[in-house]
């Protein structure tokens, strides 16, 4: 064989063995992709889990002492959020809207956002 036959035999040697990982890259990407999706339907659904058995708590059920605790966690966390936003309405010297939720400034008698009457 020739110096040219064999550099176009190892370049299509090479071309095919590149060609072939590239394939591979992309299919195993593929199947990466797939993993973190089904992974997320996971993490949804433990979520949606948690938000049932929490509704459950909140409605009088408490069946299990382990989730029960859980559940006083939740309570426990959702009371320091009030104070902490009720700690921010002070610092910025503000109200909020009971209608819209928007913040006021406590002169104000008109919400700026809705027009509700604010206290």
């Amino acid at each position: 064989m020739t110096l040219v036959e064999n550099l176009a035999k190892k370049f299509g040697e090479i071309s095919q063995t590149t060609g072939k990982k590239a394939n591979e890259l992309v299919e195993v990407t593929k199947l990466s992709l797939n993993i973190s999706s089904e992974e997320d339907k996971i993490q949804r659904a433990y979520k949606e889990i948690g938000e049932k058995i929490y509704k459950q708590y909140a409605d009088g059920d408490t069946t299990d002492e382990a989730l029960l605790e859980i559940c006083q966690n939740i309570d426990a966390s959702k009371h320091n959020i009030a104070t902490y936003k009720d700690k921010i309405i002070e610092i910025k010297n503000i109200k909020l809207c009971v209608t819209c939720g928007s913040e006021t400034q406590k002169s104000d008698q008109y919400c700026r956002k809705c027009g509700a009457k604010v206290d």
